[in-house]
């Protein structure tokens, strides 16, 4: 199931930036600002849910075993994705994954992502693989594992 066109969600989530983008004008200025950092720190995590979101969930009738069941494999920046590296569901109005991408590939930027924790080791590889970030902060373990299933 692709969340982003999940009607009941996208309409809750379009509602909910409108309100924002209406109530507190400067978010669209900070996150013009975000796109045009030339570096930008990341977190990137694994398929569940940070636990803020499981309410949000809730209230648009996305049930956190369905979310986790979409063949999510990772979260990067509140965008979730699957094993190809495409944006599943996305939440919160943050710079989304194309968007990192496109940063990432500007030779001039550096998107970094911090994840530690071998559990992490599928989502930190397709974030690499997909060029949505271009540089990794971790823990050794982690770094080790990467090294061999890369």
């Amino acid at each position: 199931m692709n969340f982003q066109t999940h009607s009941k969600a996208e309409k809750a989530r379009k509602e909910f930036f409108e309100i924002i983008e209406k109530s507190i004008p400067e978010v669209n200025t900070v996150l013009e600002h975000a796109k045009n950092s030339l570096i930008a720190f990341v977190g990137l995590g694994g398929p569940d849910p940070v636990p803020e979101l499981v309410p949000i969930l809730a209230r648009t009738g996305v049930a956190t075993s369905k979310f986790i069941h979409s063949n999510a494999v990772g979260g990067i920046n509140y965008n979730y994705f699957d094993k190809r590296g495409q944006e599943i569901a996305r939440f919160y109005r943050t710079v989304s994954i194309q968007e990192l991408q496109a940063m990432a590939d500007d030779s001039e930027k550096v998107v970094v992502a911090v994840a530690g924790g071998t559990h992490k080791t599928q989502p930190i590889l397709i974030a690499l693989r997909t060029r949505m970030v271009n540089a990794l902060v971790t823990d050794e373990k982690t770094a080790v594992r990467l090294t061999k299933e890369n």
